[in-house]
């Protein structure tokens, strides 16, 4: 890997949505200049008669800034909510180098290089000492050990498809109508994209999402350059001020810190992913040991093997999700149907590594890597 693309391992903040954000004065020559170059919208008039007024007394109604250098944009205006005005203004922010994310003591320098970056360059001055997370993306990259990001598939469609129904449904407003809940998986992305460009994997409503991706390709798709098949993303983004403030107690930038980002991830990451995974293999031995009972007790000993197999691959690729999550699953299985056991569950493995390398082995890996933090 290039140098430009090394990176530390580690779970940490990307995207940010900050408010709470006062102006205190505008250089309106400056900023004029840049209306001039089509990069910032302002209007002075408002309908409302609603302005965001300065200390100077200059005001305004509405100001939009697309930036794409330091930060994304800077939108400030004001509302009207039940017969009241209420001036806000806020910052969306992207993190240049997208495969490195920031400790939160990175990121709150980086915030007063993105406020002198206004000034300098916009002619604004704001007072950013309150400044809020209205929206907070929380992730880990890291390098897959054995195999590419194709290679987890199975693991990862597990992951996603066990996400926990009342925490990721999006609620329905009909009495008695169950909730929805959204997925995206390969397949959907495939078709969506209509050529193999992007592998993610996504579970989420208005308050949170869950993605799992291929870090590598999608700057290869990007930067329009080679980058290594094994990176993976582990992605939460917390979309509103409530649920942040449930999941990290506040949303006051300058009271979180590192250690309750990273208990974030990991507690969540647990919920929602290994405790699912254990459910779901308990639930599915039943199904498991039927469908190997029919295959072994039919009067093909040479085949039953190659049959069983073949069927899991189409269960798999009608429901999109697997019915054998790993080989090993089979063994206590295999140990009640036979005495020569030994022997069968030596020619199940060699079947297996036919079609997909032993996934539980990566899933151990994940652990392992997700437990040094």
């Amino acid at each position: 890997m290039s140098k430009d693309y090394e990176f530390i391992e580690r779970i940490g903040i990307d995207k940010t949505i900050i408010g709470n954000i006062k102006i205190v004065s505008i250089d309106f020559d400056k900023l004029n200049k840049k209306i001039e170059k089509g990069r910032v919208t302002l209007h002075a008039e408002s309908s409302r008669e609603a302005f965001y007024i300065l200390d100077s007394g200059e005001m305004f109604s509405y100001l939009k800034i697309i930036d794409n250098k330091v930060f994304s944009d800077f939108i400030a205006g004001v509302k009207i909510c039940k017969g009241a005005k209420k001036e806000y203004a806020k910052i969306s922010l992207t993190i240049r180098n997208n495969l490195q994310n920031k400790t939160c003591a990175e990121y709150k320098d980086f915030l007063k290089e993105v406020f002198l970056y206004l000034e300098n360059e916009y002619g604004i001055f704001v007072d950013y000492s309150k400044v809020k997370f209205c929206e907070i993306e929380i992730n880990l990259t890291f390098n897959l050990k054995n195999g590419s990001f194709k290679d987890y598939r199975r693991t990862l469609l597990m992951m996603i498809r066990n996400a926990p129904r009342d925490r990721y449904a999006r609620k329905s407003n009909i009495k008695n109508k169950k909730s929805n809940i959204t997925y995206c998986t390969f397949y959907e992305a495939d078709k969506q994209l209509q050529e193999d460009k992007l592998q993610t994997l996504y579970v989420g409503n208005k308050e949170i999402e869950l993605k799992i991706y291929d870090k590598g390709k999608q700057l290869a798709n990007k930067l329009g350059t080679n980058m290594p098949s094994n990176l993976a993303r582990i992605e939460y983004t917390l979309k509103t001020e409530r649920k942040i403030r449930n999941a990290l107690k506040t949303t006051n930038v300058r009271d979180i810190y590192d250690k309750q980002i990273k208990d974030y991830f990991l507690v969540q990451f647990n919920e929602d992913v290994t405790k699912q995974l254990k459910k779901w293999r308990i639930n599915n031995r039943k199904k498991l040991k039927k469908l190997v009972t029919k295959h072994f007790n039919t009067n093909d000993k040479r085949g039953w093997i190659s049959n069983m197999f073949r069927e899991i691959r189409t269960y798999e690729s009608i429901k999109s999700v697997p019915l054998l999550f790993d080989v090993n699953d089979l063994e206590p299985i295999i140990k009640g149907i036979t005495k020569s056991h030994v022997r069968t569950i030596s020619s199940i493995q060699s079947e297996a590594f036919k079609h997909e390398i032993d996934l539980m082995v990566i899933m151990k890996n994940w652990r392992k890597l997700l437990t040094k933090y």
